[in-house]
């Protein structure tokens, strides 16, 4: 798997670089891994944790905060199922969505979340400015863009299509493969 590692962003030749590196994984592989991004791993960890204090509660009280899916909105819960996979096998991805405001989610959420928007907000913030706009400058400065091209669409102060996701992928019983 590809790896940009943003511990060496931020100087011209790492720029070039890590451009290069980034446009051929999107090119080429889909995916790649972020490294060095100056985001303490017990605060991704953390996030992982109220992730799944999240999808352990009940069913029905996930449910509360399904948003009109079918109108195209997607700020809450989507719950699995919803996409049939290769066979006509319904998907096991459940995704829970927030949304920022001028920096703050104002969607409703449950309170297993409620005690913790400040905390939630602020890594939304950290990944907003450590990892997404390193990666959108490096993508214009990859595709011969100006270099502020994507940053000035997905600014932190802006409501747009940006939001901090939480997902579950269960597994496919051998039935089911």
């Amino acid at each position: 798997m590809p790896t940009v590692d943003l511990g060496l962003y931020g100087t011209p030749e790492g720029n070039k670089a890590l451009a290069q590196t980034l446009i051929e994984a999107i090119r080429t592989k889909g995916f790649f891994y972020v490294t060095r991004f100056g985001i303490p791993w017990d605060a991704v960890d953390r996030q992982f944790a109220l992730g799944q204090s999240f999808y352990e509660l009940p069913l029905e009280e996930k449910l509360k905060y399904t948003p009109d899916l079918d109108a195209g909105d997607y700020n809450g819960y989507r719950p699995a199922g919803r996409r049939l996979l290769g066979g006509g096998v319904p998907d096991k991805t459940e995704v829970w969505n927030m949304a920022t405001k001028d920096g703050h989610i104002t969607q409703p959420v449950p309170a297993v979340l409620a005690e913790h928007l400040a905390e939630i907000e602020s890594f939304a913030k950290d990944l907003h400015d450590k990892v997404l706009d390193p990666l959108n400058h490096l993508i214009a400065l990859a595709l011969e863009l100006p270099e502020d091209f994507f940053t000035r669409l997905h600014r932190w102060d802006v409501h747009d299509e940006s939001h901090l996701r939480y997902m579950k992928y269960s597994k496919f019983s051998k039935a089911e493969i």
